[in-house]
């Protein structure tokens, strides 16, 4: 306990003395809003791209929603929604002092939890360089099961890897991404949990790599992420340097080369903003360029996001459903089942479009209609904390074992057809 108060007033003298320059988001709310009716809907997802509005999940209709939003422009939130005829309320007051705990919190838990070598821990969210440090060891460890794949170089220099695990040659291929928005902090457990399990326990799970080969790729977004423990933990996007604008960032997740561009988001500022063209961003490219180099070998396609308890699967740009509709609902189920016999946690399964509403450039679209991939999901991981980007790392070995068998219902099945 002692050691704990002495690294607090440590951070806090470090936080006064401005040297550690993280956004406090002091007089930040968060603004619990619905539900949403079909008749508003798409009026209302329209405000997500407006750069004054942090939605912290995509708009859903039937649902509440949660943005958030400064002092200074609630007021036009809030006029927004009365012409909406939208109920809301305040849903959290302040989001500043919540950021500060959770910077307190990740900071003695990194200070008191080390990690081991060639092991991951699920004590607390693992930073960039831990994450490349481990991927490098257990590489060394497992020359035999895995291979490290540079798949591209982001912005700021840092590099984008994936690792793939293999027991055997000619088998189709997983491919599982964590992190493409920076936020995202329960998803990368996801990933490491995934390699863990087929690595550390391999004699349980060997049917898994006699089955399929795994391409993971726990951090998508190398800048973003660092910079969400660096300096902004809600920063969602890339950090891409637009020379025109005052704004950083691009979302990836809106950068696909499959119907980019549809939302007609050409403001830098905003959290949806989807660059400048298809694939101008190297972290879409980089999961792109692998989906693209695998077509028609790609038995499953896993992106892993939070939060929103869903599994999304295309089509996100349209509310027609892909011909095997039936077939990706049925297994989406089967590991929402798997998920929810852990401890009741209940997942929604259902198309992007029709859960929630239309996305354009998306990865789990580009996977299906550009590079043939059969079974393509998306994961919305559980919130936390206040519901939202903000777990708890105590949440971080519920979601990963509940999660990870509701990933192998999915994968066994995939690789049956």
């Amino acid at each position: 306990m002692q050691a704990k108060k002495g690294f607090l007033l440590f951070l806090t003298v470090t936080l006064w003395n401005g040297v550690t320059l993280y956004k406090s988001y002091s007089g930040y709310e968060v603004l619990k809003i619905g539900p949403v009716t079909e008749s508003v809907l798409s009026e209302f997802s329209d405000l997500q791209h407006d750069a004054r509005f942090d939605f912290w999940s995509r708009p859903r209709l039937g649902s509440d929603n949660f943005v958030m939003v400064s002092s200074g422009n609630a007021p036009y939130l809030a006029s927004a929604l009365r012409s909406l005829q939208l109920d809301f309320s305040t849903y959290i007051n302040d989001v500043g002092p919540l950021v500060t705990k959770e910077i307190e919190e990740h900071e003695f838990l990194k200070a008191t939890k080390k990690r081991q070598p060639k092991a991951v821990t699920f004590d607390r969210f693992m930073e960039f360089n831990e994450i490349q440090d481990y991927m490098d060891e257990v590489n060394a460890a497992y020359p035999n099961l895995t291979t490290i794949v540079d798949l591209e170089t982001t912005f700021l220099g840092k590099k984008i890897r994936g690792l793939r695990l293999s027991n055997s040659p000619g088998k189709r291929l997983v491919i599982m991404d964590c992190a493409l928005h920076a936020r995202e902090w329960m998803a990368p457990p996801v990933c490491l949990k995934t390699i863990t399990e087929l690595l550390d326990n391999y004699e349980s799970n060997k049917e898994l790599l006699d089955l399929v080969d795994w391409l993971v790729i726990p951090i998508a977004n190398p800048d973003g992420y660092v910079y969400s423990f660096s300096t902004d933990r809600f920063w969602r996007k890339n950090r891409k340097i637009d020379l025109s604008s005052p704004c950083f960032g691009v979302d990836p997740n809106r950068n696909y080369d499959f119907h980019w561009g549809g939302e007609n988001v050409s403001d830098p500022c905003s959290l949806t903003y989807p660059g400048t063209g298809p694939f101008s961003e190297k972290e879409s490219l980089a999961v792109g360029g692998q989906l693209l180099a695998n077509s028609g070998n790609i038995a499953i396609y896993l992106a892993i996001h939070s939060y929103g308890e869903l599994i999304l699967f295309p089509w996100g740009y349209t509310t027609e459903l892909p011909p095997n509709a039936p077939e990706l609902g049925a297994t989406g189920n089967e590991a929402a089942a798997a998920v929810f016999a852990h401890r009741g946690m209940e997942y929604t399964t259902g198309t992007s479009a029709g859960l929630l509403y239309l996305q354009f450039g998306a990865a789990d679209d580009f996977a299906m209609g550009m590079a043939n991939v059969p079974y393509s999901y998306t994961w919305e991981l559980p919130g936390g904390g206040t519901g939202g980007f903000n777990p708890p790392a105590s949440e971080i070995i519920p979601v990963v074992t509940e999660t990870w068998d509701g990933i192998v219902s999915m994968v066994r099945k995939a690789a049956e057809n």
